[in-house]
């Protein structure tokens, strides 16, 4: 079979979900993911990212790319609690990738600062709500 044939057939296959082939439905994401400090509500209209008297909502659900990984920025606000300062809020940069139960993501806050690695399991829970 010709190289070109050989790569239209493979790429066919790919595309068919055929094994050996990576694929990340969406539906995989959707639902409660936790870790220690940072957790995950999806669904497919809508993303609650909360942890730490901190809360963002990602207008729209995560769509992977056949690999398992996706990427997205939004709006995180920073409460800080009963001392009477204002919230702050900031933009970052959330990626991830999707392995199985297992979704490790990087929370990137887009200046001098290093980005933050959480991995998060399935779980279950309601998006946080603010600190007193």
């Amino acid at each position: 079979m010709p190289a070109s044939n050989l790569a239209a057939v493979l790429a066919a296959a790919c595309l068919a979900g055929a094994a050996g082939c990576n694929t990340a439905p969406v539906d995989a994401l959707f639902g409660a993911w936790n870790s220690d400090g940072f957790n995950l509500l999806i669904a497919p209209d809508s993303t609650a990212a909360w942890g730490n008297c901190s809360y963002g909502r990602i207008p729209h659900g995560l769509a992977p790319d056949r690999t398992g990984r996706f990427e997205v920025t939004f709006d995180y606000t920073f409460y800080p609690g009963a001392n009477g300062s204002k919230p702050v809020t900031t933009r970052l940069r959330l990626d991830g990738r999707l392995e199985g139960n297992q979704l490790t993501i990087r929370l990137d806050p887009m200046t001098n600062s290093p980005p933050i690695v959480h991995v998060l399991a399935r779980g279950s829970g309601q998006p946080y709500l603010p600190c007193p």
